[in-house]
């Protein structure tokens, strides 16, 4: 009962005791803490062994479903705080409910919470729910019950929606009526993974001084562990939407500061990994890349939003094309003799000399000086469509007639 309460604490006040000191229990996130006022230090009730109803907006980071927070104050009631001078009696004369206020966290993030727990006078029940600042639950992590004798620290981990900015966490009694939870030293802290993709170097690899089909594109991707997360990543890979997944530690040139093949807070790594350049990319004109990071914290693989890229390419289109004569297999050059009646065959060597395909190659005669009908050349062998460095053939006949020998042509 609350008045029972209130005759303790005076019976505390008056009594020569000694001062309690404060816990010294080390913060639980070994990054930054992204809530505020997790022990309910904030206000400082002062080093009187008491318990106040403090008034719900004089306690920042946090709202309850109470008129007011009970804090607890240097050993109140025998109980030394987890952490600091003070902590917070849950449920007290009705079933409380704790709300974070919303704080700052980064799309794809692991979350890490750690909260002490306490009954009271006997085995106490609460839960831990997380959820976005719009109020929609990501996980409900159960509940959980712990006796009076020690605070028992727990912790939940789970990992952010592509798209969260911000999140809450709500403690719920389980437990009504007069007896309390005790919570101290709630910490949240997070784990995220970024990348940043450039061109490092272009190599013309056949050396014949333009883009083409078999060049080595080098990326740098520039993989990072903020300062401040919580957590160092193992097992680090780039996956490619070209380049396929790679392990990032095998192309590591720089970042591992602490040689210890883990992604560490505060620690970038750049990595650079060679793509050879394909006929389709030529005839595109461009390669583009999407590529995301990933890591292990030991709980979860986390991964880093999408880096995208496009690097262009020089299109150089073109065709030669060479034409010779022929008679019954031989080769005719300017001089041979010919006679009426003779079927000259005409060949057409089309060969694509640029670096990207081309597509729908015909072959006409467009200034023919003989007196009969002109040859119509049609494809021999290859194809109408060639790739860099092919050939097709095409074939055309003539008959030589008395006019072309009467005229010389």
């Amino acid at each position: 009962m609350r008045w029972l309460r209130a005759i303790a604490a005076v019976a505390a006040i008056a009594l020569p005791v000694a001062f309690a000191p404060a816990a010294v229990a080390a913060p639980n996130c070994t990054g930054t803490v992204l809530n505020t006022n997790g022990s309910f230090e904030t206000p400082n009730k002062g080093a009187a062994v008491n318990w106040y109803s403090e008034p719900a907006a004089n306690v920042p980071g946090w709202t309850t479903s109470s008129t007011a927070f009970e804090i607890w104050a240097n050993s109140f009631n025998g109980v030394v705080p987890y952490q600091g001078t003070q902590l917070n009696e849950m449920n007290w004369n009705a079933a409380d409910t704790l709300t974070t206020t919303a704080f700052t966290v980064q799309p794809r993030a692991e979350l890490r919470v750690y909260w002490a727990h306490r009954g009271r006078s006997t085995t106490e029940t609460a839960n831990l729910q997380i959820n976005t600042a719009g109020g929609a639950t990501l996980l409900n992590y159960g509940d959980f019950s712990t006796a009076t004798g020690a605070w028992v620290l727990r912790n939940a981990t789970t990992v952010m929606g592509t798209s969260a900015t911000s999140v809450v966490l709500r403690f719920q009694a389980i437990t009504p009526g007069s007896i309390g939870n005790l919570f101290d030293s709630v910490e949240a802290c997070q784990t995220y993974i970024t990348l940043t993709k450039t061109l490092f170097s272009k190599v013309d690899s056949n050396a014949d001084g333009r883009d083409s089909a078999g060049d080595t594109l080098t990326y740098q991707f520039a993989i990072s562990n903020p300062a401040g997360n919580d957590r160092s990543l193992s097992a680090v890979q780039v996956v490619d939407d070209r380049i396929g997944t790679v392990t990032a530690a095998t192309y590591r040139v720089s970042g591992d500061t602490t040689a210890n093949n883990q992604l560490d807070p505060g620690e970038t790594w750049i990595v650079r990994v060679p793509y050879t350049v394909t006929l389709a990319n030529m005839d595109a004109g461009s390669v583009t890349n999407t590529a995301y990071a990933q890591g292990n914290t030991g709980a979860n693989i986390i991964r880093s939003p999408d880096a995208v890229l496009t690097t262009p390419l020089t299109r150089v289109p073109g065709i030669s094309l060479a034409k010779t004569a022929w008679r019954g297999g031989v080769q005719l050059f300017p001089g041979t003799r010919v006679a009426v009646g003779d079927a000259i065959e005409f060949r057409f060597q089309v060969t694509n000399t640029g670096n990207t395909t081309v597509n729908g190659i015909a072959v006409a005669e467009t200034a023919f000086n003989g007196n009969g009908p002109a040859p119509v050349p049609t494809l021999v062998s290859g194809s109408t469509t060639l790739t860099p460095g092919q050939s097709a053939q095409y074939a055309g006949s003539y008959t030589v007639t008395q006019r072309d020998i009467d005229t010389r042509q």
